[in-house]
């Protein structure tokens, strides 16, 4: 699902600078969106998926953020939801056409089968639209209740692990990792 795309010459075109705004814009060319800390609401045809900065849950962790955490916003907060994780140096074709990505989305019929590569280059989001017939736009979120409600939602996960595995969960080391 995660591939080194920069070979496949889809991200060799320059990418404009955007500062984005809560106004949808529609994505037309390659853009890498200045980074300002907020979460990026994509909408791909009539389906609206979210980009997440993956800040730590603050055990140590660096406070700045380099990795980003695609959500489909109606599913990842009501349930057992999936999640498409971009760490720095990583993109991912967005679309119907990745079987497992529709499974997590549930995709709909307006989604292009490769709607939209996105690329996380060096914590900051590149997106390239792949379809020409299909609409994409893309604005940020300012909401602060937003994070909380995210942050909130992966602290209740982890004690729900720490209540199923009947104990505390201790952090491993990066050579265990």
């Amino acid at each position: 699902m995660l591939k080194q795309l920069a070979g496949m010459g889809m991200f060799g075109e320059k990418a404009a600078d955007l500062e984005l705004t809560t106004e949808p814009h529609r994505l037309r060319k390659p853009i890498r969106i200045v980074d300002n800390g907020r979460a990026i609401e994509l909408g791909l045809g009539r389906q609206v998926l979210r980009l997440y900065p993956a800040f730590g849950l603050g055990f140590g962790d660096d406070p700045g953020h380099k990795d980003w955490i695609l959500v489909d916003p109606d599913q990842y907060f009501s349930g057992v939801a999936g999640f498409l994780r971009l760490k720095p140096g990583e993109a991912a074709i967005v679309g119907r056409g990745d079987e497992l990505q529709d499974s997590i989305f549930r995709f709909h019929k307006s989604v292009a089968k490769r709607h939209v590569a996105l690329k996380n280059d060096n914590g900051l989001v590149v997106a390239v639209p792949l379809d020409d017939e299909a609409s994409t736009g893309i604005s940020c979120i300012e909401d602060p209740d937003e994070y909380r409600r995210l942050g909130a939602h992966r602290l209740h996960r982890l004690k729900r692990l720490r209540k199923i595995f009947g104990g505390s969960i201790k952090m491993l080391s990066k050579g265990e990792v």
